[in-house]
């Protein structure tokens, strides 16, 4: 009787503890299959940058931007079970959940089928607070050191986070003219500083008048909905990125038609006809992060080792952290 007991005990103790981590923000940290295999290089999950956020009892934000507060949707926990659904009650994840404490937490994701298939993955994540006091400062991260203060320039482990209600990205671009229908871009930077407080923002490359006109507004009303970023426990000051584009239909058509082909070609390990593809796409939208990646993944493939190197370089100077660890692993 008394074995019962504290079976049924330590069996309450230990599922408590685990439902308990189901808060806070987590970083996906490593991916791999079922049986602990590699995932592929061009496996979107294997560097791609995920967090999630138990911010709401019940809900949990997926965000594949550090940027971006991500998308909500509803969660359930039954029996190690850990199910998504969007608010139409449609089955968007699922999930077992094989480890949860308060410093991993690791999750079976359902295959095709069950969860016993080869093509199920496993995911590991590390609280958000774990993953930025890992971040080791170099030369490339800094914008610029006046005196004992340093600017840095915000990265997937040192950004500050923005407090107002919704997306930055969507905050800043609201009430602005409707989309023109020629190819524009429009990119800007801002500091937030290490008060919180958004200042220094600077138009590089603008739309129209009226497009900047409508930015600068809407700057200007939440430069204080701020919390700065931290490193080493110290507040610090951070540069952030702005970037919109525009397309024409006559360019996002047939970039789709060749980004779907292309990727179709890779699934074959056809890496020729998918490297002619996404050449064709990248002529009509060179700014491409998706094509650049893939490209790059060809190109390794077929033994072109320099040139990959130069499309994961070229993605990094776009200001995108896409293929960052294939950069360290190849380009050294």
């Amino acid at each position: 009787m008394h074995k019962i007991l504290l079976f049924l005990i330590c069996f309450i103790v230990q599922f408590q503890s685990s439902n308990a981590q189901w808060s806070g923000s987590w970083i996906k940290v490593n991916a791999v299959y079922r049986d602990n295999a590699e995932l592929e290089e061009s496996n979107p999950l294997k560097y791609n940058y995920i967090r999630y956020n138990f911010a709401k009892k019940g809900r949990v934000n997926v965000s594949t931007s550090y940027q971006s507060k991500g998308t909500s949707f509803a969660y359930q926990f039954s029996d190690n079970h850990f199910k998504m659904n969007s608010d139409a009650g449609f089955v968007v994840n699922e999930f077992i959940v094989e480890k949860a404490t308060e410093a991993e937490f690791v999750l079976l994701q359902k295959g095709s089928v069950d969860f016993q298939g080869e093509d199920c993955i496993r995911l590991f994540f590390v609280p958000e607070s774990s993953y930025q006091k890992s971040f080791v400062p170099s030369s490339d991260n800094i914008l610029a050191v006046a005196g004992v203060d340093t600017v840095y320039i915000a990265n997937d482990k040192l950004y500050p986070y923005y407090n107002g209600s919704g997306d930055y990205f969507d905050v800043l671009k609201e009430g602005v003219p409707s989309q023109p229908s020629e190819n524009l871009y429009f990119f800007a930077t801002y500091i937030v500083g290490k008060d919180g407080r958004a200042d220094s923002l600077k138009i590089i490359e603008s739309f129209n008048p009226a497009f900047d006109k409508k930015i600068i507004k809407n700057f200007n009303k939440t430069k204080d909905n701020w919390q700065p970023a931290m490193l080493n426990g110290k507040a610090v000051a951070v540069q952030m990125k702005q970037e919109y584009h525009y397309f024409s239909s006559n360019t996002m058509l047939p970039v789709m038609d060749y980004s779907m082909k292309g990727s179709k070609a890779m699934k074959e390990n056809d890496f020729t006809a998918a490297l002619y593809f996404f050449d064709k796409g990248l002529e009509k939208l060179p700014t491409s992060i998706e094509m650049l990646y893939k490209r790059a993944l060809c190109k390794y493939e077929l033994g072109n080792k320099e040139g990959a190197c130069k499309d994961l370089n070229l993605i990094q100077q776009l200001g995108d952290s896409t293929g960052k660890e294939l950069l360290q692993k190849w380009c050294k």
